[in-house]
């Protein structure tokens, strides 16, 4: 049965669409042979003519523009039909959020309408869903502490699409529909604060380019020293491929590093002040996840390069990617997922120094588990203060498993990694390695707007002493979509 879905797959992906064991174009004949306990199996084909797309008609939109679709769509109206380029499109679609994740087939579902001429419409039928969250409250995390929080976003935002009257406005759809994204953020917690105002549109007039536009102030503080940034900054980029983007980021930041505990490390008190930091990214990203969300096949990957100058005078790159596999998919279970990945990152200056608030630490439900947020580094020898370094290597394997829905999933996993005081020690770190392993899950929840809540339970298994380590990691909050 397995071969013959394969043998469709491999005719429809050719324009064979009429191939298919349910219109009886492929049909499997299984004859044993009892004298030598064989079985001879005989797949018959009739493969007919190879189907055109005529018309691409889009039915179900009730807020987001034609354009918005068609622009995720990987066939054109003229080229040969292909189940592949089809089911490529459906996942296109359902990772832009734009569309209801709890319906059937989530929200999208692309056919071509039934009839036996060679040149056939297809037909893609979405359902619209909630894209706009709203956060007002308070909540509880590991890396953050408590906090107060206001946020409003719109993932399907339209700046063009102005109400023409107040039933119009309060109707839901007016400004929404573009495809924009606007985020604005408030956020007041113990140890971290922020406040974001975010702009970006992934498809400038429908072209392959993007734009967006960040202000931020972010507010950390840290055990031996308060840090601040305010910045700007303006991304542009261009979409090379299906599933990869290029994209340069130019911004500035204001940095202040003040409160130093009279006890901490001299590095840190001379440090202390504040730094302008103007810059530029160059980011190239490929993405080929099948969910952004619950990835269970595919693999993204990232690398980027950061020139900053006026007071810090570093030049630094990052690479990180993860991997996905099913690794099997029992009957009314759901997939097993296997995840691999990692991230490395070096730092050099070509002026006096870098300060601690730009080196590189570990630690973390992002890096390693098992370790506070920034709790990996080289140490201060008389103090023990974390210090930062100049390279950086971690990674990380995780197998997760369904309970109930693909949104509720729990895994195992183990965390390895490092953080050099030099450049290029990059690779050299073995005899510092951290390791971890633990257990946790994570759950898609429509009712917290499409945010994950996640719980890590994590056991250092090998540490160095100055390391800050933590069993426990979480975050807690609410959304409402509307």
């Amino acid at each position: 049965e397995s071969s013959q879905q394969t043998i469709r797959n491999l005719y429809q992906n050719q324009g064979y669409m009429d191939v298919s064991p349910r219109r009886n174009t492929l049909r499997m004949q299984v004859a044993p042979n009892p004298d030598t306990h064989t079985v001879d199996v005989r797949f018959q084909v009739q493969e007919g003519n190879p189907v055109y797309i005529g018309r691409v008609r889009i039915k179900g939109l009730t807020k987001t523009r034609d354009a918005v679709v068609r622009r995720n769509l990987t066939f054109e109206p003229g080229e040969r039909a292909s189940r592949e380029k089809m089911d490529k499109s459906e996942r296109e679609l359902r990772n832009t959020r734009y569309f209801e994740r709890q319906a059937p087939n989530r929200g999208v579902n692309i056919e071509l309408e039934p009839s036996e001429e060679q040149v056939r419409d297809a037909i893609v039928r979405v359902q619209e869903g909630q894209t706009g969250s709203l956060f007002l409250g308070g909540g509880l995390s590991s890396e953050a502490g408590f906090f107060g929080q206001f946020t409003i976003r719109e993932r399907n935002f339209d700046i063009w699409n102005w109400p023409g009257s107040w039933r119009e406005l309060t109707s839901g759809n007016a400004l929404r529909g573009g495809g924009h994204t606007v985020q604005l953020s408030a956020r007041m917690g113990s140890e971290r604060s922020r406040f974001l105002l975010r702009f970006r549109n992934p498809a400038v007039w429908n072209s392959d380019y993007s734009f967006g536009t960040e202000l931020y102030r972010r507010a950390y503080v840290r055990d031996e020293y308060d840090e601040s940034r305010t910045g700007l900054n303006v991304t542009g980029g261009r979409k090379l491929s299906l599933d990869s983007r290029l994209s340069l980021t130019t911004g500035y930041e204001s940095i202040e590093l003040d409160d130093v505990d009279s006890d901490a490390a001299q590095v840190i008190k001379d440090d202390e002040g504040s730094y302008s930091k103007p810059f530029m990214r160059l980011t190239y990203r490929i993405d080929k996840r099948d969910d952004i969300m619950m990835p269970t096949e595919g693999y993204l990957s990232e690398t980027s390069v950061e020139v900053s100058s006026g007071d810090i005078e570093s030049v630094k790159l990052s690479t990180r990617g993860r991997t996905f596999w099913t690794v099997a998919r029992p009957e009314q279970w759901g997939s097993h997922v296997l995840s691999l990945g990692g991230r490395m990152s070096i730092l050099d200056g070509y002026g006096d120094r870098i300060p601690v608030v730009e080196k590189l630490y570990a630690g973390g439900m992002s890096t390693l588990r098992g370790f506070e947020y920034r709790g990996v580094s080289p140490a201060d020898p008389a103090t023990e203060d974390q210090i930062g370094g100049k390279s950086l290597l971690v990674g990380s394997a995780q197998y997760s498993v369904p309970v109930g829905t693909e949104d509720f999933r729990v895994h195992t996993f183990v965390d390895a990694g490092y953080v050099e005081e030099d450049t290029w020690d990059v690779l050299s770190g073995w005899d510092k390695l951290r390791v971890s392993t633990g257990v946790g899950f994570r759950w898609q929840a429509p009712i917290l707007g499409g945010s994950s809540l996640g719980v890590d339970l994590a056991f250092p298994i090998m540490e160095e002493d100055a390391d800050d380590t933590r069993t426990i990691h979480f975050s807690l909050g609410a959304f409402r979509t509307f």
